[in-house]
């Protein structure tokens, strides 16, 4: 497996296919750590201090309507994307109903997890303080279960790089 940096490098070879944004402020990923009170697992703190975030188009989109310009946020929705940091405080700090709770979950299950990615279904994926990648599955009595997805950052990166955007569920 690829480590953190050659997986970085791997992203910037997808020329028009890489919606990754640069992050303007080295100081956003440790601002955030601060507010969610949690430092990021290494890979994870370094992917966001280059990145801000960002996604790969789902390859059932056009290749017109990507150089179109109009549609990004109709491709970010159809697509796997990580989540900016200001969407991980946002969700992470989003108690609506039918929203997840993770300050409720983290609770339950005595472990802290951070939402950073949003699959093309709409679900979120989660990290842990010790990098495990999971995936919320929502049990048919409103209680949710969390399904281990990847063993750390690297792998669900790789996959997603490796796939051009798509992972395994």
């Amino acid at each position: 497996m690829k480590n953190i940096s050659e997986l970085i490098l791997a992203l910037s070879s997808l020329k028009n296919r890489n919606y990754f944004f640069i992050t303007e402020n080295l100081e956003n990923t440790e601002q955030t750590e601060k507010k969610l009170g949690l430092k990021f697992p290494d890979a994870i703190s370094k992917f966001y201090s280059i990145y801000n975030g960002g996604f790969i188009p789902n390859s059932l989109i056009s290749e017109k309507k990507i150089n179109d310009g109009r549609f990004y946020d109709e491709i970010e929705w159809e697509s796997n994307a990580f989540l900016n940091l200001e969407d991980i405080l946002y969700y992470y700090n989003l108690e609506k109903e039918n929203a997840i709770n993770f300050k409720q979950e983290e609770h339950l299950n005595s472990k802290r997890l951070i939402p950073f990615f949003r699959t093309k279904q709409q679900e979120l994926l989660v990290f842990t303080e010790n990098s495990l990648i999971l995936r919320a599955k929502e049990m048919d009595n409103n209680e949710i279960s969390w399904i281990h997805l990847y063993q750390n950052f690297e792998s669900l990166l790789n996959e997603y790089i490796k796939n051009k955007g798509e992972i395994s569920l």
